[in-house]
C-alpha cells in the first residue's frame, strides 16, 4: 500500500486576524480562496515562459542533431520516429564520409521552424488555460511553522491575531492530508526548459505535462520563502465565487496560539468559542529576550 499521507507533517499552522478566527470557530469552516484574492499578484498569475530565446531554438536543435549524427552524442536510433529516420540516414552518410552539416540544415531546419511556432502556440494556450482556472481554483494556504515573526505580522495583524495548530488526521482523511509543499524560485517557472524541448525532438522524449500541471501552482517567488507554505486544493466548482468554505473535521484544530500583542478581551472571547468545539489547548506568544523571535507559554 502506498504511504498516506504522502508527506511526513503531523501538524500545520494557519495564521489569521481575530475577526477571521471568530468566524472560523463560529462556522467550524475554513475558507479556501481563489489566487485572484492573494496578496501576491504574481502567485499563479504569472505566465510560464521559455528559459531561452525561442528564435535561437532551431539552430540549437540542429547543433544537437549534428552531435548525434557525428557520434558526439549517443542516442537510440532504432525506432521509426519522425526525427529518427532522417537522423539515422545522415548518420549513415557520416559513417560513409559523405555528410556535411549543410545537409542537416536543409533537411530539418524548415521543420524545426514550424515546430517552434507550435511550441509557442502551446505555451500561449497553456497560459490561457490557467488564466481560466484562476477563479475556479480554491486554495487553502498553511504553513509548517508558527514562529515566523513575519507571518505573525503579515497574516495575524501585527501579532494581535492568532495561529491555529492543525492536526493531520489520516484516519478520517482531513483535507490537509493532501497538502503539497510550495517551491520557492528566483524567477517564474518555465514552460519546460531548453533541454526538455531539445530532447522531445532528438530522442522523442515526451514532455511531462502532468508534472507541469502540479509544478506551476506550487511555485512562488523566493522572496516569500520565510512562509514555508503548503497548499490544499478544494474540488473545482462553477459557482462563480472566489471562495468556498470547507467544514473543519473534529479534532483538526489541535490548539490555538495568540500573538504577542493580542488583547485580553479577544483572547477570552476566542477561548470561550473554542471550548464549545472541544478545543482546550491555548498558548500566548511573548517576545524572546535573546533573539528576534517569539516564545510561547500555555494559558
Amino acid at each position: 500500500m502506498d504511504k498516506y499521507p504522502e508527506h511526513d507533517q503531523e501538524y500545520f499552522f494557519k495564521f489569521t486576524e481575530v475577526s477571521t478566527a471568530k468566524l472560523i470557530l463560529e462556522s467550524q469552516e475554513f475558507r479556501y480562496s481563489s489566487p485572484l484574492t492573494f496578496n501576491d499578484p504574481f502567485d499563479l498569475q504569472t505566465d510560464l515562459y521559455f528559459d531561452f530565446d525561442i528564435s535561437d531554438f532551431p539552430e540549437r536543435v540542429v547543433n544537437e542533431l549534428h552531435s548525434v549524427v557525428t557520434g558526439k552524442r549517443q542516442v537510440d536510433l532504432s525506432g521509426d520516429g519522425d526525427w529518427v529516420k532522417p537522423t539515422r540516414f545522415l548518420k549513415e552518410k557520416h559513417e560513409e564520409g559523405r555528410y556535411q552539416k549543410r545537409h542537416l540544415d536543409s533537411l530539418v531546419k524548415p521543420l524545426i521552424f514550424e515546430l517552434t511556432k507550435m511550441f509557442e502556440e502551446s505555451r500561449a494556450q497553456y497560459n490561457e488555460h490557467w488564466k481560466g482556472l484562476q477563479k475556479r481554483i480554491k486554495i487553502f494556504c498553511i504553513s509548517e511553522t508558527n514562529t515566523s515573526i513575519l507571518m505573525w505580522s503579515h497574516y495575524a495583524k501585527y501579532h494581535t491575531g492568532v495561529c491555529f495548530k492543525l492536526k493531520v488526521l489520516p484516519e478520517v482523511d482531513n483535507t490537509i492530508c493532501a497538502a503539497q509543499k510550495v517551491t520557492y524560485l528566483p524567477g517564474p517557472p518555465t514552460f519546460f526548459d531548453l533541454e526538455d524541448w531539445i530532447d522531445s525532438i532528438v530522442i522523442q522524449k515526451d514532455l511531462d505535462f502532468t508534472d507541469l500541471y502540479f509544478r506551476y501552482p506550487l511555485s512562488k517567488s523566493d522572496i516569500w520563502e520565510y512562509e514555508r507554505e503548503w497548499r490544499v486544493w478544494a474540488p473545482y466548482e462553477e459557482s462563480g465565487s472566489l471562495f468556498c468554505d470547507v467544514p473543519i473535521v473534529e479534532g483538526e484544530i489541535d490548539s490555538i496560539y495568540f500573538g504577542a500583542n493580542s488583547e485580553r478581551q479577544a483572547i477570552n472571547d476566542l477561548i470561550a468559542l473554542a471550548r464549545k468545539s472541544g478545543i482546550d489547548k491555548f498558548f500566548k506568544a511573548s517576545k524572546s529576550t535573546t533573539q528576534y523571535g517569539v516564545e510561547f507559554q500555555k494559558i
